[in-house]
């Protein structure tokens, strides 16, 4: 009996440590990830309709998902290894901190790449002529 007692316990303290993690988390950086999607993507963009234009087409609609699925990876590797923290720092320019970009401080990625590099990657070039 003793022994039930104490993996209700475990289980309740699990379970309170989990809503606590639950109650203090936030959508803040998925709203803002999604904002800078549809502001940078025009395909995403919500179209703007007034009471009269109300069932029009949108002109930025894309056609095919399929597209829709590469612009946004495009855009997630760009956004990991290109985009730098560097306005965030000057803009509060009392802290010393390194210019990195999102993988950097994952350890992901060792330099900040530009977006030609990214583009014109070719796995088997960079096999074939690093050794």
């Amino acid at each position: 009996m003793n022994q039930i007692s104490n993996c209700d316990n475990g289980i309740l303290q699990s379970i309170h440590r989990s809503s606590g993690i639950l109650a203090s988390s936030s959508l803040n950086g998925v709203d803002n990830w999604f904002q800078i999607l549809r502001r940078h993507i025009n395909m995403l963009e919500r179209p703007v309709t007034s009471g009269t234009n109300s069932k029009r087409w949108n002109a930025y609609a894309g056609y095919n998902p399929e597209w829709m699925g590469k612009l946004l990876e495009i855009k997630r590797v760009y956004f990991n290894y290109c985009m730098t923290n560097k306005k965030s720092i000057t803009a509060n320019s009392s802290e010393d901190k390194p210019i990195t970009t999102p993988a950097m401080r994952l350890s992901l990625g060792d330099k900040t790449y530009f977006a030609n590099d990214i583009l014109s990657f070719n796995l088997f070039h960079n096999l074939l002529y690093t050794r």
